[in-house]
């Protein structure tokens, strides 16, 4: 017996299928096109997202041997926030506005004016912000009002995507969560939400836990997808949620430490925080795809965007280089940085060249890069760039911790997590031990987990965890480093506050 977990990005899909040992057998990831018909609006095509998805699975069974037969159950990892308006039929109106789309500030300053952020936030646990899936529904019906009338169901794309399987207008709590049209504490659609917008709870699909066997794939997606009609489709949930199932990171403690583009971290809570501090610190909380837990996300958006910024503009030589080694640019780049000393020769960079993510959550932030000589070097300015990061890394552990979160270890995934170099830097900068899994596709992965609780192979995420998560390596602190470090960390601390006004100029 084997399970499927498929997963729903941003720009891409994967389908993957495990072994109930959590072995992968095949993972295939296909792209999809993002379009931007007007400044600031970002749109996905949701049949070419399904197309490219059924495509993936019939690739994964191909490549797999495995018999459709033998796959017994199916999950979904999805990305938040983007909607989805489908008619009776389940057949899409209009393109799925995406969570980078900025159409709906207006939404966000009526909220405010008609609710407030923290009963808002108290509510849903989201800070108010236009990515969320209410405002986008607020939107359609002022801006698109034949297309609001014709929509039976605004869909997520996980809901969207159980509907082709099966027929059923579903949602998990963690992906309803992100809507921020959810009572987090109560679990179900918020009257007051619905109310206050004057939305009906109809035009929703109904939320259930994750790991919830829903449906059971249909004939015409039997024929779409090459599975067999009659597997199991259960609820999966969040993409960073299922990311931090597939590390093990479902109570407190165990931490996920996703560093791809953006960085983000995911902190599992037993009970929701929900006061102003953590408001205004602009972390979510929301439902875990773990019953009875909640996750709170801090993020940092210029991560592995600014590494690579870094090598388009000024790594040419490493770039050919890669032509004649077996190693990336990236591996070629932090190797140069180890040549820096700790500290990067006295050099700082404030890594917000994309804005700041958590706690400050400023789009008018900048990137900087303090304390520069002309003795610098390139291996100085790799360097700096990965302490930069890792000191907001940092900065944000320690503020949720003062919430009374705790954070005992890190669990690295993502692109970050293949450097050594940057592994062992975050156990010195932050004083965490951080824990490479054996198997950097966790969002597929917690997926194929959620599928296996659907179908009663495992009795509860716990069990499944105990059989199928396996790590390759931990790094702990480097005790001679912490010390220096932490004197840097405490001057890296006052350089937004210091240029925080100089940003507003700008």
């Amino acid at each position: 017996m084997f399970l499927m977990g498929l997963d729903i990005g941003s720009s891409a899909c994967k389908s993957a299928i495990f072994t109930l040992e959590g072995d992968p057998i095949s993972i295939q990831t296909l792209e999809y096109s993002m379009s931007h018909p007007q400044p600031g609006w970002c749109e996905l095509d949701p049949k070419e997202v399904w197309s490219r998805l059924r495509e993936s699975v019939k690739k994964s069974i191909r490549a797999s041997n495995v018999k459709p037969e033998d796959i017994v159950g199916i999950s979904i990892s999805s990305q938040g926030e983007a909607v989805i308006p489908v008619d009776g039929y389940g057949e899409w109106l209009y393109p799925a506005i995406h969570a980078f789309d900025n159409r709906t500030t207006h939404q966000c300053e009526w909220w405010e004016r008609n609710l407030g952020r923290l009963k808002i936030f108290k509510i849903t646990g989201q800070p108010l912000h236009p990515m969320y899936s209410i405002n986008k529904i607020m939107w359609m019906r002022g801006n698109r009002p034949s297309i609001f009338r014709r929509t039976r169901k605004f869909l997520c794309f996980e809901d969207y995507i159980i509907f082709k399987l099966t027929g059923k207008f579903a949602t998990d709590y963690s992906i309803a969560s992100r809507t921020m049209a959810f009572d987090i504490v109560k679990k179900g659609w918020s009257n007051e939400m619905l109310s206050v917008a004057n939305l009906s709870e109809e035009i929703l699909p109904d939320p259930l836990p994750s790991g919830k066997a829903v449906g059971e794939v249909n004939s015409v997606s039997a024929r779409e997808t090459g599975l067999k009609k009659g597997t199991i489709v259960s609820t999966g949930g969040h993409d960073q949620a299922c990311g931090a199932l597939g590390v093990g990171a479902v109570q407190s403690g165990p931490t996920m430490d996703a560093t791809g583009t953006v960085e983000c971290l995911a902190v599992a809570s037993e009970k929701p925080h929900l006061d102003r501090r953590t408001l205004s610190s602009n972390y979510p909380c929301y439902c875990h795809v773990k019953d009875d837990m909640y996750i709170m996300l801090a993020w940092n958006p210029t991560a592995g965007s600014l590494l690579r910024w870094i090598r388009d503009q000024f790594c040419e030589k490493e770039m050919d280089q890669v032509k004649k080694v077996s190693k990336s640019a990236y591996d070629l780049m932090t190797e140069r940085a180890k040549s820096s000393p700790l500290g990067s020769s006295g050099l700082y960079v404030l890594p917000y060249f994309m804005g700041s993510g958590t706690p400050t959550f400023n789009p008018d932030a900048r990137g900087a890069m303090l304390g520069l000589t002309i003795s610098h070097t390139k291996a100085d300015i790799i360097r700096a760039v990965l302490e930069g990061i890792t000191y907001d890394l940092k900065q944000n552990i320690e503020l949720l911790e003062s919430y009374g979160l705790k954070i005992s270890s890190l669990k690295a995934i993502g692109g970050g997590a293949r450097s050594e170099f940057w592994l062992k830097l975050k156990a010195d900068i932050t004083g965490k031990k951080v824990e490479l899994p054996n198997i950097g596709e966790s969002a597929v992965l917690g997926a194929a987990i959620l599928a296996g609780v659907g179908t009663k192979i495992f009795s509860n995420v716990h069990t499944a965890i105990k059989k199928i998560y396996k790590r390759k390596r931990i790094y702990y602190p480097n005790e001679r480093n912490q010390p220096i470090y932490e004197y840097r960390y405490r001057t890296y601390k006052e350089i937004y506050p210091t240029l925080s006004p100089i940003f507003k100029k700008f």
